[in-house]
């Protein structure tokens, strides 16, 4: 079921948590080396009536800074695993990662790293920006071949500045949110780039692992494509110095999949409003 596809769902809430700002001057991030951001998937039926069902586990981490072609670049990562009811309803396990190399000096993509396990269907994919000659190379191999077979090796054109995937994530915890705001996004992947605008809604309160915080809504107005049939997408934004992502939520042609921050690890705390129980939690989430 497309719809339920764990890495779809990574990538829906990666592309969508902003980067229209990865042109900005350089400002001082609330992420720091170190820092982990780990979510629960669920989807839940269109019948009222029926319960949740857990889906997968999403995992983001920032890692120590490094450097791409001898400039200063920040280095991120995630992991997306399915597990539960649904893994073993469709028959697919899904265990994939993604490694992003950006720039320190602008936020711009420099280097993307995929590696998809999804069943049967075992690829590595490697993607370079080249912003100073306006190209990105894509690079896949389908590894479940021994030897790997490449299958695709293509040169395109590229912005002089984007974000990838994952490095979009990020992009938008550099800048201060305010309701009302709306911005323009770029986001390129596998060779393709596309403009995204979001609008900042609503501040409201948000259930947590960590407990209740004060968060802003953010809506993209539709799925921008990850669901073939379509679809709308919401995140939060934790209303603090942090700015972390701490809920998300997609309704697709059938029923809804959302996610929420079971634990946040990082040299600040979130600032929580009030102390609540997992059950408690879950079901706030649904609605």
């Amino acid at each position: 079921m497309e719809e339920l596809s764990i890495r779809r769902t990574l990538i829906l809430l990666l592309w969508t948590l902003c980067g229209g700002w990865a042109t900005a001057a350089t400002a001082i991030v609330p992420f720091q080396p170190d820092e982990i951001m780990d979510y629960e998937v669920r989807w839940k039926p269109p019948l009222f009536f029926l319960p949740s069902m857990h889906a997968g586990i999403t995992t983001l981490r920032v890692r120590p800074s490094t450097t791409y072609e001898g400039k200063p670049a920040f280095h991120f990562s995630a992991t997306a695993r399915s597990d539960g009811f649904l893994t073993r309803l469709g028959g697919i396990n899904v265990e994939d990662s993604f490694e992003s190399i950006v720039s320190v000096e602008n936020f711009c993509a420099r280097k993307i790293v995929k590696i998809q396990r999804e069943g049967d269907r075992k690829r590595d994919i490697l993607i370079t920006f080249d912003p100073e000659n306006g190209t990105t190379r894509v690079v896949e191999k389908n590894v479940a071949f021994t030897p790997p077979r490449v299958t695709r090796d293509e040169t395109l054109p590229h912005p002089s500045c984007a974000v990838d995937v994952l490095s979009i994530f990020y992009a938008a915890r550099r800048f201060e949110l305010e309701v009302g705001k709306s911005f323009n996004i770029t986001l390129s992947d596998n060779g393709t780039t596309r403009p995204i605008t979001i609008t900042v809604e609503e501040r409201e309160k948000v259930n947590t692992g960590e407990g209740l915080v004060s968060a802003f809504r953010i809506s993209t107005g539709s799925a921008m494509g990850v669901f073939s049939r379509g679809g709308t997408f919401t995140i939060w934004y934790s209303d603090d110095e942090l700015r972390v992502p701490v809920k998300f939520e997609a309704k697709v042609k059938v029923g809804k999949l959302f996610g929420w921050l079971r634990s946040y690890q990082g040299r600040s705390k979130l600032n929580v409003v009030e102390e609540t129980g997992r059950d408690d939690r879950v079901r706030y989430a649904e609605h």
